[in-house]
């Protein structure tokens, strides 16, 4: 018998596709989820190593044009334009969202297509770096987020009542 069960369809939010980090963690969580149980589509600023690792292993990935490290207002809009018509595309079950700037126009941008996803912002700061969560990023969140802390020292920099909650 068949299993008719529909895959979970995970959207991978990243600023960078260098092979740092951030991007070593999402590749690793997208090529070791089980296939049959999920699909794994990876959406990122630029062409680097990440997206040709990714490829290399069958994962689709989406470049999002505008999406960079570097402040530029013209370039934060067109990148939120374009996350906001890749989650209407992919129509994903969750948004797993990752640094300031893919977490804050990835929230937005899944609230406003008004999908019931599950938002993940996974924190990659090192402890002691008091201005790494801005107040401004908690405007993306609301209360059925998850927020995910790597460590307890990051206890004091992401609340996690109110806003924020621990998974």
């Amino acid at each position: 018998m068949e299993d008719d069960r529909k895959k979970l369809k995970i959207l991978y939010i990243i600023t960078k596709s260098n092979f740092g980090g951030a991007q070593r963690y999402v590749y690793d969580l997208a090529t070791h989820l089980p296939k049959e149980q999920y699909e794994s589509v990876i959406a990122l600023g630029g062409r680097g190593t990440l997206k040709e690792k990714l490829e290399t292993k069958g994962i689709r990935t989406l470049t999002l044009p505008g999406l960079e490290r570097d402040m530029n207002i013209a370039k934060e809009v067109q990148a939120f334009l374009n996350i906001f018509r890749i989650i209407k595309e992919v129509k994903p079950d969750i948004v797993h969202l990752n640094s300031s700037k893919a977490g804050g126009l990835g929230a937005l941008a899944a609230r406003l297509c008004n999908l019931y996803t599950f938002l993940l912002h996974v924190f990659h700061a090192p402890s002691g770096s008091p201005q790494a969560f801005p107040d401004p990023l908690a405007a993306g969140h609301h209360e059925g987020d998850r927020v995910i802390r790597l460590s307890e020292d990051l206890s004091f920099q992401v609340p996690v009542s109110g806003v924020f909650r621990d998974l």
